[in-house]
């Protein structure tokens, strides 16, 4: 995500950056897409989690920063690969950063996440909570 941040900012001046995994669809017309003053989790609901906030913490799925917000909290970490844990350290980025988080209105901030098994080269990373959890002690 880093790279297309940075290959983005150097096409245009671009204020907003969404970061969206594909297998989420917005199911109200009314979800906008856009940055505001605070990092924004557009994906709070979501129909695999009842429609409820699965964690207080959670910040992935859909997000939007401005390029301030993004490069305060120093980007998404590069020791991750595979699946599991970048969105929770995006989190904690945004927390030493000093930087609160925002979501949008539950009534209608709500995603369809489309059924599919895991990519292959895709699995699992054994190691992101070990990774996830020295970051959680700094």
């Amino acid at each position: 995500m880093n790279s297309g941040f940075r290959e983005a900012i150097k096409t245009a001046n671009f204020t907003c950056f969404i970061f969206h995994d594909v297998d989420l669809l917005p199911e109200d017309d009314r979800m906008t897409y856009g940055c505001e003053h605070q990092p924004l989790h557009m994906s709070a609901t979501i129909d695999k989690f009842n429609y409820t906030l699965y964690y207080d913490t959670l910040f992935g799925g859909a997000v939007a920063m401005t390029r301030t917000q993004f490069e305060k909290s120093l980007g998404y970490a590069n020791t991750y690969f595979g699946w599991g844990c970048e969105d929770d350290d995006m989190y904690k980025r945004l927390a030493f950063s000093n930087q609160m988080l925002m979501r949008r209105n539950f009534t209608f901030a709500r995603y369809k996440m489309m059924k599919h098994v895991r990519d292959i080269g895709n699995e699992q990373n054994p190691k992101r909570y070990s990774k996830f959890s020295f970051l959680c002690f700094l």
